[in-house]
């Protein structure tokens, strides 16, 4: 699993999206995506307007209270977490990741 926490207004969120889309197009048949979008610090709209922009075709989640943000410990965005198949964060990148990684940590966990 590949979750991504980010906001619409985030200059590093906007940065690292193409790359996501693109290994989305490689990896989404063999890891699950999921975008969790900090609603309490962005509005719907906005939200929209991203998914629309850049294509984001797997599921987003609404953080609507910040609460799922606090769970997992977010400090700054976009923050992402790579899940093996046990159900174990084996990675965390925080701040836009390089395409370079997104794709090593995507095919490791893949696996």
């Amino acid at each position: 699993i590949f979750i991504n926490f980010w906001t619409s207004w985030c200059v590093y969120c906007k940065l690292e999206t193409p790359d996501i889309v693109q290994a989305y197009k490689q990896y989404g048949d063999k890891v699950v995506f999921l975008s969790i979008n900090v609603t309490a610090q962005d509005s719907m709209a906005d939200m929209e307007q991203f998914v629309k922009q850049y294509g984001i075709t797997w599921p987003v989640a609404l953080d609507t209270k910040g609460t799922v943000m606090n769970e997992y410990g977010i400090i700054g965005f976009p923050t992402s977490f790579f899940v093996n198949r046990q159900g174990m964060i084996v990675a965390t990148n925080v701040g836009a990741i390089s395409k370079e990684n997104l794709m090593a940590e995507l095919e490791r966990i893949s696996k």
